[in-house]
């Protein structure tokens, strides 16, 4: 395997909004790793899901939807009944690591849709 020195430390959002009532919104949260550690060990993917993370989806209409971490790294909305709404515009924030770091994202809904992407940092 031949040897890597260094790597960027990127967060990495998945997400996945639609207006179909039999699909759960959610978000996954994760953040590049090394492929191996220092002593050449494979590094567990595990470890790359971010946990506890504040995530919230702002409707236009002022409405916040928060959601809640259901497994490590992977949030879906505390109100069952959240789904997407087409031609609705929707605010994807993202908050982590003590409130230092705040990601957002706008997300227009077209259509029956599923979106998946990076995020960007606010600053």
């Amino acid at each position: 395997m031949p040897e890597t020195s260094e790597y960027d430390d990127v967060l990495f959002i998945e997400a996945q909004l639609t207006d179909d009532p039999t699909i759960i919104p959610y978000v996954i949260i994760s953040k590049t790793l090394p492929v191996t550690t220092q002593d050449s060990e494979p590094v567990p993917r595990s470890s790359a899901m971010i946990s506890g993370a504040s995530v919230i989806i702002q409707c236009d209409d002022g409405n916040d939807y928060s959601f809640s971490e259901t497994d490590p790294g992977r949030y879906t909305p505390v109100d069952p009944l959240f789904i997407g709404q087409v031609g609705v515009s929707y605010k994807l924030s993202v908050l982590y690591d003590d409130n230092i770091d705040k990601y957002y994202v706008k997300i227009v809904l077209i259509f029956n849709l599923t979106y998946y992407g990076l995020f960007y940092n606010s600053e």
